[in-house]
């Protein structure tokens, strides 16, 4: 499994494909500037703008609050992005904007809440910060795609499909280490390719391994995934869809929550 996760699993080398299969075709250029856009506009101006003064005294400046409050918007134009990609469409960079056009407010507020929730349980321990960074981690994908955008609904969501898969989701992050070491390499140009090539690794994850599981989203997936089990690629295995009908067994919890149990909070 390790050497699978590592080396070149079928959906890694599927997302590969779909952004053109070249590494200076037009949709992997296109995708390496939409994530230099991404990361500009929230993950480099946070990063110099927090820290500790001379005296040791902490500042925090506009462009931190910028990166804060613009950060769930961005995230919901990056899932628009490469969700359209892995669902066959073509990478646009106007898109990476569609969280300001279509639902200003809540993807902030999304973005906002689930930056706090994770900062609170990494308080407590590194570990319970990431799982919960996972649990919360399709909520932008989720919200870009439903009905109803109201943060709380797609935090709650994204809570509980990825209940199970968050071991899933680490593995195929874990995998990509090697190659965020080789771009490094490159003068770290090489990162901005690799990261457009994750991005689309975690879309393609959602379309494929959550979304079958969230009723409301059903009605979206492609005919081939209407089938009775979902197929998932990193492990091997199958698991059956729970289509919402309370009749029938739900997914089964096969990661433990933050405590040893099953995660009964809301958030």
């Amino acid at each position: 499994e390790i050497a699978q996760c590592l080396v070149g699993s079928e959906m890694c080398i599927r997302d590969r494909t779909m952004l053109g299969g070249k590494l200076f075709g037009e949709t992997w250029l296109t995708m390496a500037l939409i994530c230099l856009l991404y990361g500009i506009i929230v993950g480099l101006g946070s990063s110099l703008s927090v820290g500790f003064g001379d005296e040791g005294q902490f500042r925090f400046s506009y462009g931190s609050i910028i990166g804060f409050v613009l950060g769930g918007a961005m995230s919901y134009g990056l899932a628009r992005v490469t969700v359209n990609l892995g669902r066959g469409g073509g990478a646009k960079i106007e898109n990476l904007f569609d969280g300001f056009k279509e639902n200003f407010t809540q993807a902030m507020i999304l973005g906002m809440v689930k930056y706090v929730l994770i900062m609170l349980w990494s308080l407590l321990l590194i570990v319970p910060g990431i799982m919960k960074a996972y649990s919360y981690s399709m909520a932008p994908f989720i919200q870009q795609d439903a009905d109803n955008k109201e943060w709380k609904h797609c935090l709650v969501t994204s809570k509980e499909v990825m209940n199970g898969k968050r071991k899933q989701l680490f593995r195929l992050d874990v995998g990509f280490i090697p190659y965020y070491l080789l771009g490094l390499i490159c003068l770290g140009v090489g990162a901005l390719w690799v990261t457009a090539w994750h991005h689309t690794a975690r879309a393609n994850f959602y379309i494929e391994n959550v979304m079958p599981f969230i009723p409301e989203l059903k009605k979206d997936s492609a005919e081939g995934e209407k089938s009775e089990a979902v197929v998932l690629p990193l492990l091997n295995e199958e698991r059956p869809v729970f289509t919402g009908d309370p009749t029938e067994n739900p997914p089964a919890n096969d990661d433990k929550d933050d405590n040893g149990g099953t995660d009964d909070l809301k958030f």
